[in-house]
């Protein structure tokens, strides 16, 4: 009861450290797993961990829960917890009271690295809170162990949303185990076939991209991957495909006679397009298949944008960070928290200010009616409300719902209003913002714990979702559906895949706006080929692709 004894557990699931990342890691763990055996070494007292997981309803989660307090980068302390026995283990960056919350979990890994196992390593991955962090991270853990940016991954995903509405919703699916995620199979009968034509050959899964391993000169695996590479690329016969899907169960239909090798293998460079060609280009898409309602309307012209952020944390930075790198000065953002515009712009400036960017300071408390009409949010184009810590709320997600309710009202009563964004830390909220209109919510915790257990499971997956949610990249893209097929006329999810091979593009799935209001909100990725849409407008495709805009000039 005192967490004084040793764990007598093999094959179970450790967590090293203590955040509120716990609970959503164990809400995982269920998801996936018939009554899981979860471990926690934390630098915190039993009973105060057990009543944060009582709090939250981990207890009910059908989990078997061991809790352990203790120093996770001692070595006497990882044998307590029968660490060199664990299935996984996941190292959590742990909060400290006027310190750097990601001491511990490099310490950690430093243990990990030096620690004498007994036979095979269980695999293991790490949380770190600021991107400053990981470079230190992963020289501590010899680039042995995938690190996630909780930071990085919040912000980039604010970002995003930022930019276009309903994408929280694809990358939580994506991230999470129940939906449609990213898997990696070897399938050997695709070798020497054409990417753009196998992507018709799975009838219940999206084709991504392709990987291969290599070895590092440590003896550690080495993982290249292609997002959405040439449809004319071939596919080699070490090489492994990504997929979107459901279930691990993918099904084919290379049995079918039209899937034949018609292109040579590549003689090097397995990660390069066999030829130059491109989408676009007027072409045929595939040999396997050809769509007579087919559009490609590739231009869409950059839009310039007004954003307005209330609040003020530490993905501020890397938030301002990723806008200036990617629309730069075709984006103003005005920021506003408790900081007078001198002491914002000194605080950018320590980790480097932007650029392009065109940004402003307002000093002022978004949760008053007076100061949220004084900003005229309907002059926006996006509202991004962040988990405020400027004000030294002791519930940052109470002033983010106070902050949305004064939105909603100052916004009542409008035609058009600007897209709104919000973060919350805590999961139990969800509830309580759900009727405020929002467009996109971001629940931190989630979307970290999320990625931490899949690459705790299939340490491949962190440089995907690190290059999903990088700008400048492979991203998601929500685009109207007119852009891929003739208006009015119904069309299936092959006549899709084909208008996007055109562009360069892989379709994942389609949102239709008249199911806004159901479960899901209108989402289905990685719908079956056959499935059929009379697209309406408002109704978009989720798409693979290089870039949202062409930035002509």
């Amino acid at each position: 009861r005192r967490g004084n004894s040793p764990v007598k557990e093999s094959g179970h699931v450790l967590i090293l450290g203590w955040s509120s990342k716990a609970v959503e890691v164990i809400s995982l763990l269920a998801q996936r797993h018939r009554r899981p055996r979860v471990v926690i070494l934390g630098p915190r007292d039993v009973s105060d961990m057990q009543e944060s997981l009582r709090s939250s309803g981990a207890y009910g989660l059908g989990a078997k829960i061991v809790l352990r307090s203790g120093s996770p980068a001692n070595h006497h302390e990882l044998e307590r917890v029968a660490c060199a026995d664990a299935r996984s283990v996941m190292v959590v960056s742990t909060p400290l009271d006027g310190g750097d919350a990601d001491i511990e979990a490099v310490k950690t890994l430093l243990a990990l690295a030096s620690f004498p196992w007994k036979g095979q390593r269980p695999k293991v991955a790490c949380e770190i809170a600021s991107a400053r962090g990981i470079d230190v991270a992963r020289a501590a853990s010899h680039g042995a162990v995938p690190i996630v940016s909780s930071g990085e991954v919040v912000s980039r995903i604010l970002f995003q949303a930022s930019r276009q509405s309903g994408i929280a919703a694809i990358y939580d699916e994506i991230f999470s185990f129940t939906g449609a995620g990213i898997h990696i199979r070897k399938v050997p009968r695709c070798a020497g076939l054409r990417f753009g034509d196998i992507e018709y050959a799975f009838p219940r899964a999206v084709l991504m991209g392709i990987s291969t391993a290599a070895k590092r000169a440590d003896g550690s695996e080495r993982y290249d991957f292609l997002l959405a590479p040439e449809r004319s690329r071939a596919i080699a016969a070490d090489e492994w495909l990504i997929f979107l899907a459901h279930t691990d169960a993918i099904t084919d239909d290379l049995d079918r006679p039209v899937f034949r090798s018609t292109v040579a293998m590549p003689k090097a460079y397995l990660l390069l397009p066999t030829d130059g060609s491109s989408g676009g280009n007027g072409e045929p898409a595939s040999t396997v298949f050809t769509s007579e309602i087919s559009r490609a309307e590739k231009y869409l012209p950059p839009p310039r944008e007004r954003i307005l952020v209330l609040g003020w944390n530490d993905n501020i930075h890397d938030l301002l960070a990723e806008h200036d790198a990617c629309v730069g000065s075709q984006t103003e953002i005005t920021v506003v928290s408790a900081f007078d515009e001198g002491a914002a712009r000194a605080q950018l400036a320590q980790r480097g200010a932007p650029k392009r960017l065109k940004t402003a300071f307002v000093q002022g408390d978004a949760r008053s009616r007076t100061g949220i009409k004084s900003l005229a949010p309907q002059e926006y184009d996006c509202i991004v409300v962040l988990a405020d810590a400027s004000h030294r709320s002791p519930d940052p997600d109470a002033a983010t719902v106070m902050s949305l309710v004064m939105v909603r009202d100052a916004l009542r009563g409008r035609q058009t209003r600007p897209r709104l964004v919000a973060e919350i830390l805590d999961p139990l909220n969800a509830g309580v913002v759900s009727g405020l209109e929002i467009d996109d919510l971001v629940i931190s915790p989630r979307v970290v714990s999320q990625q931490l257990v899949q690459i705790s499971q299939q340490a491949m997956l962190a440089d995907i979702y690190r290059e999903l949610l990088s700008s400048g990249g492979v991203e998601i893209y929500l685009k109207p559906a007119s852009r891929y097929v003739v208006p009015g006329r119904s069309c299936s999810f092959n006549d899709l895949v084909y208008s996007a091979q055109r562009l360069r593009e892989v379709a994942l799935g389609v949102r239709i706006a008249r199911d806004r209001a159901k479960p899901g909100g209108g989402l289905q990725l990685n719908p079956p080929k056959d499935s059929r849409w009379d697209f309406a407008d408002g109704d978009m495709v989720v798409v693979l692709a290089e870039e949202l805009y062409d930035r002509r000039a």
